[in-house]
């Protein structure tokens, strides 16, 4: 993520170092979606070089604000509502 430092706001906003194709986020959510329903909340571990893609597919796909959690140099944990508890299903 690219961090932007909005003019006469004081206030940062995180945009995406670059856009990924709806294939590419397809992919990417299918690694991270829960098994019962993709609309359900989300926890997965993933490889670090796939943050970027799976952060915006999730906020793709369903909404959510993705949390991660780093674990090691190698991998995260990322978690979010899911799109049911986003749109207050």
């Amino acid at each position: 993520m690219v961090q932007v430092t909005l003019v006469g706001e004081g206030e940062s906003l995180m945009l995406p170092k670059e856009r990924y194709s709806r294939e590419e986020m397809d992919v990417a959510f299918s690694y991270v979606q829960d098994s019962e329903h993709w609309k359900n909340p989300l926890t997965a571990l993933i490889p670090n070089e796939m943050l970027d893609v799976v952060e915006q597919a999730v906020i793709y796909f369903t909404g959510s604000v993705v949390f991660v959690t780093p674990l090691d140099e190698h991998c995260s944990m990322v978690e979010a509502a899911g799109y049911f508890l986003t749109i207050g299903a």
